[in-house]
């Protein structure tokens, strides 16, 4: 197994330069913490939770607002696929029939060959 290094427990510049950064921003934010009373951090979070609740409501009418767009675009979409599907019954019907009055014209041709080939070897 390979040995672990020890961490020098030495400080370095670069520690002591961001110790000093962290206990500097650290004051910093105590003293803005002791300059503001509580009631106006309170007040401010209340505004904060006001106007979230405005925008989250805001936001749910045009979600509504838009929900409804699209079940109407589904709406008229559900609709012409009926009529899509409409035409195409009546399409397919119609082929149908016409396929079987080729079916029975075609058979009526070869009896009709049929005779006249009949006829022709008579005479």
């Amino acid at each position: 197994m390979p040995r672990r290094g020890k961490k020098s427990i030495a400080p370095t510049k670069e520690n002591e330069e961001n110790e000093e950064g962290q206990l500097s921003r650290a004051s910093s934010i105590s003293n803005m913490d002791d300059t503001q009373p509580d009631s106006d951090s309170e007040r401010n979070g209340e505004s904060n939770l006001a106007l979230i609740l405005k925008e989250l409501r805001e936001l749910r009418k045009d979600f509504g607002q838009q929900l409804s767009g699209i079940k109407e675009d589904i709406s008229k979409i559900g609709k012409r696929v009926e009529e899509a599907e409409e035409r195409i019954n009546g399409a397919e019907t119609r082929i149908q029939s016409s396929e079987d009055v080729l079916t029975e014209l075609v058979k009526l041709q070869m009896q009709t060959e049929a005779k006249l080939t009949d006829l022709e070897g008579r005479s």
